[in-house]
């Protein structure tokens, strides 16, 4: 999992080795609102889909 605008994704290797956008776009976490308490934590949500066209990517060979 991944959060938004992270300035390090150009130096990871897992994120970078995920060609496809759409594929990358499932690797990262969305700030969800109704999640976050103020003051102390930001909460995100963060899907995992374990098969089918819309699966979380994972290594090559599953």
């Amino acid at each position: 999992m991944y959060f938004p605008a992270d300035p390090l994704f150009p130096y990871d290797p897992i994120i970078q080795s995920v060609t496809d956008d759409a594929a990358r776009q499932r690797l990262v976490a969305t700030y969800d609102h109704n999640l976050s308490v103020p003051e102390f934590s930001m909460g995100y949500h963060w899907d995992i889909v374990l098969d089918g066209p819309h699966a979380t990517w994972i290594e090559e060979g599953r």
